[in-house]
């Protein structure tokens, strides 16, 4: 395991577990316009994204999944510190009684290109059997529609 600091989060992660991982799944093949926008994005992403990507052994192209403009991918590791990106906020309900809801909501991200924003949670959604569930990486990207249709989801 290798320990990294990035952005207010510390972590520690094992790169070859998570490339092994990655390996063994298909890349993104979801014919949802998200999804679709999303891959083509994929080729030009930064090299300071890809970068980052590769150094946590993490392929961009094959996202656990797509909301959006924002992809979740996971890796083999654990949460040390920094909070977390996912934060309960209170939401009223329609009988007019507050809930406790979970919802993403930053208090700080990480950039580490000009619109992209990673951060880190500690609660597992779609987890992948090929990793533990220890660690999940979200990465939330402002992507620019590419395809030639208008986004009607």
């Amino acid at each position: 395991m290798q320990r990294a600091q990035i952005g207010p989060w510390k972590i520690e992660y094992d790169r070859e577990a998570t490339q092994a991982a990655y390996a063994a799944w298909d890349i993104c093949r979801c014919t949802c316009q998200e999804c679709q926008n999303y891959m083509a994005n994929v080729p030009s992403f930064p090299f300071t994204v890809l970068q980052f990507f590769d150094d946590l052994g993490i392929d961009p192209a094959k996202p656990t999944e797509v909301i959006g403009d924002q992809g979740i991918y996971h890796l083999v590791g654990k949460y040390i510190s920094g909070e977390d990106i996912w934060q309960p906020v209170l939401e009223q309900s329609q009988d007019g009684l507050d809930k406790s809801a979970e919802r993403a909501r930053a208090v700080q991200w990480f950039s580490p290109a000009e619109n992209f924003f990673v951060g880190f949670t500690q609660s597992i959604e779609l987890q992948p059997n090929e990793i533990p569930p220890e660690q999940t990486l979200q990465m939330e990207l402002h992507l620019p529609w590419l395809l030639d249709e208008p986004c009607t989801e």
